[in-house]
């Protein structure tokens, strides 16, 4: 997880979590780890990681956004489940031009 925009400053070994999505493998990794996580459900959407560690969505324009094995995610933290050596990124950054 970046604190600081550009800087990988926390980082967290999760073991495999079978059938667990990402956003329910940070939930229980935000109460092991006592990591600040809020959510929010949007409608259509899904729901959505709305703040980490006291960063939160929309500050200067950021928004919490995560890369799986280097690649930036085209799916919802509630619809991917992780695969065993995938590493995932969270980074808090503005909107991506893909």
């Amino acid at each position: 997880i970046e604190k600081e925009e550009g800087k990988a400053a926390e980082a967290w070994k999760m073991g495999p979590r079978e059938d667990a999505s990402l956003l329910k493998v940070m939930e229980g990794l935000a109460e092991e780890e006592s990591i600040e996580m809020k959510t929010k459900n949007f409608a259509g959407l899904g729901v959505m990681i709305e703040e980490l560690q006291g960063r939160k969505n929309g500050e200067r324009g950021n928004y919490w956004q995560y890369w799986i094995n280097d690649e930036y995610a085209k799916v919802g933290a509630d619809a991917y489940v992780p695969r065993g050596g995938d590493i995932i990124e969270w980074k808090f950054l503005g909107q991506q031009n893909l």
